[in-house]
């Protein structure tokens, strides 16, 4: 017994693994025997078991060399980051940016991981994104070295640096795809505080296949302090690189918000692997596109029928066309959108997919090469107003026509009801937003019109959605008896408040309008808002949506989550027209808008904002063809931000989202009572077909 004691105890301690070994054989030897004593005892009796007392108080004091659980635990997770420790380096930056949006870029160290001997390192994008004009490497053993960014992931948010090292570096082993198991040990590893050794989260492997296929996700907090490190598994394999990610936001800093929430993702290594000779040679990677949208808007569980093939895009050059039911990428069957975005959502521009569409019952199979950019897409008008509530006959009736727009032009009357648009069947305003989801502007299409008894075949051509706002525009006259009414909104987990006004009551004639109406920093006063309002959202038939910042200063990052989840509850469990949804804001308020119109395209129809530019940093996206988008821009005259958000109506206009760039009326900036009808009658118009 003491020589198996002396002898374990001479183990060094940096071999947990084999130490652990030892004991348990140790343990199991002596227990071992211990039940053979037992035997014996069973067999011999009293005068047995009086003899062999010693022997069982020295088997009872064997078996305490097993460590506990807790212990076998500590060890094996130092193991595993004793092995990838080498590769973990620390990364400093210098200058560049002191705040990107409403965060303050972290000052301190950050982290990397070497893929490559020869001096490749790579990093999460969040780390950079302050565009520092110096960046140093510490290696493990205490070595620094300058460090130049080679390229960037613009779909992973990932950046490969270059060191130039003096001797092979140390590089890791990857998780192969098949050994991960949801449940399984998942450490976070990073190398930011002074000392040789890395700091640590542990947790598990939450889920695979995440953000569109493109990470996975732990519960082992994942923040700033080990952005750009390994999450390991209990051997010590790097599975991924940590970064902050979204399924739902673009850009360096989307999902930072979920800092040490329980939420991280990191991105595998085997994929990074596999594109490194590419990266290697400097080229900037994209995300893989398309070209098409969607006729179901339920991404998760709607049908994979195409609405719209983006004109010169890989899907209309493969022979894509809209009503095409897509049931497999690559070979993998398909059934669900959501299922196709996981196929494509890893792609990037340059790589081939193969797709095979059900086209009139008969499978068509075709070869699209991805890219990284679409010819920007303008929505198509024909400049009506549809009538509010529809009857229950088949097709659109016109209530309204845009002054000098297509259809008025072409002859078009107020009631008469549009039967036909482009040879396709039109039964409500949905079919018919379909159609036109498939022209652009300047098309011509045909409609069969109905007025009184008359069938009509007219010939229009399409128009853009207008940017100079019309008199004239139709207003609601309030129910009698319709009183105004307020209702707290509240979402489940989080701690913000929020107040909703109803000009008519809960039951109005028609679906509300929604303006979700964001206050400047450290500002809330639901009662002065709607004051300021009422008159021109009863006259539009306008709720009002006042949210309040968690942070009694200011909107934060954090909040947009929150902005995302209210809004979505208020237009599913209120009368809402989905087609007229604002959110806006002024100053800060209006730099979160902002974020939230362009997170939440499934919702949003439309942006309202004063005295606000689009975030630094904020990627503005491609205009989607089944999210139709328009944005209303107010500043002040004299304004120190009027060329900013110039800039910003500009960028806007490039990617084809129709845009209002309105000088305000008030020397202060604020939005006088001519202002807020301008903008009204502008939601009045998000509802044009």
């Amino acid at each position: 017994m003491k020589k198996c004691r002396a002898k374990l105890a001479t183990l060094p301690v940096w071999m947990p693994a084999y130490r652990t070994r030892r004991q348990r054989l140790c343990g199991q030897v002596l227990l071992s025997w211990s039940n053979k004593v037992a035997s014996f005892i069973s067999r011999a009796g009293k005068t047995a078991a009086a003899a062999c007392a010693v022997w069982m108080q020295w088997a009872l004091a064997a078996s305490a060399v097993q460590p506990s659980l807790v212990e076998l635990q500590q060890q094996a997770i130092a193991a595993a980051v004793a092995h990838v420790a080498p590769s973990v380096v620390r990364i400093e930056t210098i200058g560049g940016l002191e705040r990107v949006e409403d965060l303050i870029v972290p000052t301190g160290p950050t982290t990397g991981l070497i893929i490559s001997e020869d001096g490749y390192i790579v990093s999460s994008a969040f780390n950079f994104v302050q565009k520092p004009s110096s960046i140093l490497v510490t290696l493990h053993d205490g070595a620094r070295h300058a460090a130049r960014i080679v390229a960037h992931d613009h779909s992973r948010m990932l950046v490969l640096l270059k060191i130039d090292a003096e001797a092979p570096l140390p590089i890791p082993e990857p998780a192969p795809r098949e050994s991960w198991k949801v449940g399984q040990w998942a450490i976070a590893v990073g190398r930011t505080f002074a000392g040789s050794l890395p700091n640590v989260s542990v947790g598990i492997l939450s889920a695979t296949n995440r953000v569109w296929g493109k990470a996975v996700q732990t519960d082992a907090k994942v923040s700033p302090s080990n952005y750009g490190g390994p999450l390991v598994d209990i051997e010590g394999r790097v599975i991924g690189v940590l970064v902050p990610i979204s399924p739902h936001a673009q850009g360096e800093i989307a999902g930072a918000e979920w800092y040490d929430s329980g939420i991280g993702f990191a991105i595998p290594l085997v994929d990074v692997l596999a594109r490194l000779d590419q990266w290697k040679q400097g080229r900037d990677l994209h995300a893989g596109l398309l070209g098409i949208a969607f006729e179901d808007k339920n991404e998760l569980l709607g049908r994979p029928v195409i609405s719209v093939v983006r004109f010169n895009s890989p899907a209309q050059k493969a022979g894509l066309q809209p009503k095409d039911r897509i049931t497999h990428i690559n070979g993998v069957p398909v059934v669900r959108i959501a299922e196709v975005k996981h196929q494509l959502g890893p792609l990037y521009a340059g790589d081939t997919v193969t797709v095979t569409v059900d086209r009139n019952g008969q499978p068509v199979t075709v070869s699209a090469t991805l890219v990284d950019q679409l010819v920007p897409y303008a929505h198509a008008r024909l400049g009506v107003l549809p009538r509010t509530p529809a009857d229950q006959q088949p097709g659109v009736e016109i209530a309204w026509l845009l002054p000098g727009g297509a259809a008025e032009k072409a002859g078009l009357q107020q009631a008469d009801r549009i039967r036909r648009c482009a040879g396709q069947e039109i039964t409500d305003t949905q079919s018919l937003g379909q159609v036109l989801l498939a022209h652009q502007p300047g098309d011509r299409v045909t409609l069969d019109v109905q007025r009184g008894r008359q069938r009509l075949s007219v010939e229009v051509q399409l128009q853009p959605f207008p940017e100079k706002i019309p008199d004239g525009v139709p207003v609601i006259e309030p129910p009698e008896g319709g009183q105004e009414a307020w209702a707290d909104v509240a979402v489940p987990e989080e701690p913000n408040q929020c107040r909703l006004w109803l000009p008519y009551g809960a039951n109005p004639p028609a679906p509300y309008g929604l303006l979700v109406w964001l206050q400047a920093g450290g500002q809330y006063d639901a009662e002065a808002v709607v004051a300021a309002w009422k008159e021109q959202c009863r006259s539009h038939g306008v709720a009002l949506l006042l949210p309040r910042s968690a942070d009694p200063t200011g909107w934060r990052p954090t909040d947009v989550e929150y902005l995302r989840k209210v809004l979505s509850h208020v237009i599913e469990n209120y009368p809402i027209d989905r087609q007229k949804v604002v959110i806006g804001g002024e100053e800060l308020g209006g730099s979160i808008a902002y974020v939230v119109a362009f997170g939440a395209r499934a919702e949003v129809r439309g942006l309202l904002v004063r005295n606000a530019a689009a975030p630094v940093r904020l990627r503005i996206p491609d205009n989607e063809p089944a999210y139709p988008l328009a944005v209303f821009l107010g500043v002040a005259q004299h304004s120190r931000l009027r060329a900013a958000v110039g800039r910003t109506a500009e960028q806007l206009r490039a990617m084809r989202y129709p845009t209002v760039l309105h000088l305000l009326g008030s020397a202060d900036g604020t939005f006088s009572q001519d202002d807020m009808d301008l903008a009204v009658r502008w939601m009045t118009l998000l509802a044009l077909l």
